[in-house]
């Protein structure tokens, strides 16, 4: 393809993809905003409005810069369950949450 064609804007830091759901979510990590959002994948590509699915603050804390800006996930995969696996950049970890959002297992 020689286009590029924009789908969503206004997010801070966007450092992980992962296509959810059979193809019909998209979650993006936002790492200077500690979250991961979730859009609605359409038939035509296009997506719906973001939500917030986690914050990693939530997660972790107790022993995270709770403040910093770098706390957010940095990059992402998903298993045959729907569980999404985060890079967790300042835990030194990998987290497994459910596809609902909660906290599986961290593998640090």
């Amino acid at each position: 393809a020689d286009a590029f064609t924009e789908v969503a804007s206004r997010l801070g830091f966007p450092n992980g993809l992962v296509v959810a759901k059979g193809g019909k979510e998209l979650v993006v990590s936002e790492m200077n905003t500690n979250r991961l959002l979730k859009f609605k994948i359409h038939g035509d590509g296009s997506l719906g409005n973001a939500y917030v699915f986690k914050r990693f603050s939530q997660l972790f804390s107790e022993d995270c810069a709770e403040h910093s800006e770098w706390l957010g996930a940095d990059g992402m995969k998903t298993d045959s369950k729907g569980n999404i696996y985060a890079a967790h950049n300042m835990g030194g970890r990998v987290v497994k949450l459910s596809p609902k959002g909660e906290l599986l297992k961290t593998y640090d």
